[in-house]
């Protein structure tokens, strides 16, 4: 950046030969120890800056695109959580770790932050909607459960099964990580496209360009309906992201399957309505999950709290689903039916309220039959290698 600001060749110089930035990410790990390729968090800072790089020079080797290609195999097999997290161990916790253990020191607030900065970038070289449906399952899970609710506080890491514990201490890391960005989300919302714009994004906002004004009204992932208002001085060609989770989503009340939707608009005032069905679907765990599942409805994963529950401790170590009943989505949450076994009161509803929650307590559940599970639909379920 201080390259493209001052024209000044030495700072590229230095990217070249001393962060080796066209080299392949095991060069990395070479003179980055004890970092390296085992640290998330240093991985994927690894990988956009040479993405940035790329971007800004037009240069770039094989050798220093293979860190991004690695590095989204590994987020879209077995490494990522249901939240979006993808990193843990029980000592560091800030390393690749697959075993869906989703306890102590497991994703940790940095990775999720620059997870979201490289997916947002790799947007503009691919044009993978995966890309975006990543981006908003980090976002509303994994990043913003970072975060108390009334903003003063952040968390270092943020396990998907047991409370994250509140982290206290200010530093360059994981609270200001998360604070930096915050105001770098707006940037993910909308992309120029050779045609027109795509929106990668739902939410409250509003793009104005000269000739172009577009404003969303929408109040998801909570709803299954997005508006957008538009007045345009030429006709363009509007892109929409169609989230893979949604297989009957419609446009204008016309089918739009996962991708890309390519509408050509005319110029002047239009109207376009989104419609995206937000079925609860049972999501089959792996590795350390295995005959659990856990809640989710649209991008948006849920939990179980304790107190608004009337749950303990110990209710919540033996609290089963019972799908064979519906779930009954509302306002604040999931309704769902649930059972002790062995109890002599067995039947309980309960509330799943959104990952996110800052007294989120439990993510995975047994359940008393298989009927309804389905794998993870950002990810495959055969663990990385």
């Amino acid at each position: 950046m201080l390259w493209r600001e001052s024209g000044d060749p030495r700072f590229l110089d230095f990217c070249r030969k001393a962060l080796q930035i066209e080299s392949s990410i095991d060069c990395y790990d070479r003179t980055g120890a004890p970092c390296g390729t085992a640290h998330v968090y240093t991985w994927i800072a690894r990988v956009l800056a040479q993405l940035q790089y790329r971007r800004m020079t037009g240069c770039g080797t094989a050798a220093s695109a293979g860190g991004a290609k690695e590095l989204y195999r590994r987020i879209f097999s077995g490494y990522s959580s249901i939240s979006g997290s993808c990193s843990g161990g029980f000592n560091w916790g800030e390393i690749w770790d697959s075993t869906q253990i989703g306890l102590g020191k497991w994703g940790e607030t940095c990775v999720s932050a620059y997870l979201l900065r490289c997916s947002a970038k790799m947007l503009e070289f691919e044009a993978d909607s995966r890309y975006g449906d990543l981006y908003e399952r980090v976002l509303y899970n994994a990043f913003f459960g970072a975060q108390s609710e009334d903003g003063l506080r952040q968390r270092y890491f943020i396990p998907f099964n047991e409370p994250g514990e509140w982290y206290e201490h200010e530093t360059y890391c994981c609270p200001n990580n998360l604070r930096r960005m915050m105001f770098e989300i707006p940037d993910a919302i909308w992309f120029r496209t050779s045609g027109g714009i795509a929106v990668n994004l739902y939410t409250e906002s509003r793009l104005a360009l000269p000739g172009l004004e577009i404003t969303q009204s929408t109040s998801y992932p909570e709803s299954e309906e997005v508006k957008l208002s538009i007045t345009a001085d030429r006709p363009f060609l509007l892109t929409l992201r169609i989230p893979g989770w949604c297989a009957k989503a419609t446009v204008q009340g016309q089918t739009a399957v996962p991708g890309w939707y390519h509408l050509p608009l005319t110029a002047g005032k239009t109207t376009v309505r989104l419609e995206f069905p937000m079925p609860v679907c049972q999501i089959r765990g792996t590795m350390a999950q295995t005959g659990r599942i856990a809640l989710m409805r649209g991008p948006l994963v849920y939990g179980v709290e304790l107190e608004p529950n009337g749950l303990n401790g110990h209710d919540i170590d033996l609290l089963e689903i019972d799908n064979a009943r519906p779930f009954v989505p509302g306002a604040e949450g999931i309704a769902v039916s649930c059972r002790i076994p062995n109890q002599t009161h067995p039947e309980k509803r309960v509330l799943f309220t959104r990952f996110s929650r800052e007294k989120r307590n439990r993510t995975y559940f047994p359940a008393s039959t298989e009927k309804g599970w389905t794998g993870d639909p950002l990810y495959t379920e055969s663990a990385a290698g």
